[in-house]
């Protein structure tokens, strides 16, 4: 694979080298038999190398050196490509720095803006975040990972919110989606709550990501923040999509509150109201309501609806149970008629 770039990477050194050139004045050291380990088929040889251009201090030699360097960072063996990761993230020549932490953010070849990703963070730390986020909304996918790897290190996502939310939208890179959702449930904010309800799933009138859904549901159910939740369960009664109506029973439930129970009760009672909603607002429930939930999903035994039924006997097997109320169920599972729902009685009575 190395002989595949190689051509490709050196032309690639030239160019940084011309635009540090560009920059003032440099020392020229002779460093290409070094250069030529670096592509050596001896492993033992290619890593002597990077660790000789590693450890290359004075200011002409450590220029390139690190240029040097990022010639190679698709290193096959993967305990030499993480000493060529370590001495390019924690370079030391100034210039080198100056020239990565400004031009290396929009050099058109991916992994020298990577590095300079790395060298930001290493230099700035949490004061890096408000210098990447312009160049997160588009950008290659494994930069925009480095980006989210800033600030999620720094403890950034909320003051990252609004960076974040365009880079969960259906259509991108899946691994920054699933990341920028994660970020945005650790953010814990209104704001964040209302751009994954706004921009992580796809229109109602789109087919279904159930992925994303799920990764949504996580990151809401994570949220404690009191506007977060309350922007969360307001959406049980306004969202007009099912799917985010759907999504916002299940995450508040999750989240759990007694205060929530009256609203999930009243859908759970309302045979008008779709079944899957039901069945979620059912689940949903019994997870926040404690004993009152318990009573409920048993209540529910004796509906009409028998995917409710069967729902209710499920969720009974997943909650801790009274002995009376175990007695109860092993009388109701004698009667049952429904072998499904007779099977989930048996689980949640205590049996296999």
């Amino acid at each position: 694979m190395k002989s595949i770039f190689l051509s490709t990477l050196i032309a690639i050194a030239t160019l940084i080298a011309v635009m540090i050139a560009r920059r003032g004045p440099e020392a020229g050291p002779d460093l290409t038999d070094v250069a030529r380990n670096l592509h050596s088929p001896d492993p033992k040889t290619r890593q002597a190398a990077v660790m000789a251009l590693a450890g290359r201090s004075k200011p002409g030699e450590a220029q390139v050196a690190m240029r040097t360097l990022l010639t190679v960072v698709r290193e096959d063996d993967p305990a030499i490509r993480v000493t060529i990761d370590r001495a390019i993230s924690n370079m030391r020549d100034p210039q080198m720095i100056a020239w990565m932490t400004n031009d290396g953010l929009t050099f058109p070849e991916r992994w020298t803006r990577y590095y300079a990703v790395r060298v930001l963070q290493t230099q700035k730390g949490a004061a890096a975040i408000p210098l990447l986020l312009p160049h997160l909304a588009e950008n290659y996918w494994q930069v925009q990972l480095a980006i989210l790897d800033v600030i999620e290190a720094a403890g950034g996502q909320a003051q990252a919110v609004e960076s974040l939310a365009p880079l969960t939208s259906p259509g991108r890179n899946w691994r920054v989606r699933e990341r920028a959702i994660r970020l945005l449930g650790q953010a814990n904010t209104a704001a964040a709550a209302r751009s994954l309800f706004s921009q992580a799933l796809p229109p109602s009138d789109k087919p279904r990501d159930v992925d994303a859904e799920l990764t949504v549901e996580n990151a809401l159910a994570a949220m404690s923040d009191k506007e977060a939740r309350a922007f969360v369960e307001n959406q049980i009664g306004t969202a007009g999509d099912p799917v985010r109506k759907l999504l916002a029973i299940r995450a508040a439930g999750r989240a759990g509150g007694p205060e929530l129970f009256g609203k999930l009760k009243a859908i759970v009672e309302d045979a008008s109201v779709a079944q899957p909603v039901r069945i979620s607002a059912l689940r949903a429930a019994v997870q926040s309501g404690g004993e009152e939930g318990v009573k409920l999903a048993l209540a529910q035994l004796d509906g009409a609806d028998g995917a409710v039924r069967l729902e209710a006997a499920y969720v009974l097997g997943e909650v801790p149970l009274a002995e009376g109320q175990k007695l109860e169920l092993r009388g109701r599972m004698e009667k049952e008629q429904d072998w499904r729902v007779k099977q989930a009685l048996g689980v949640a009575a205590g049996g296999k």
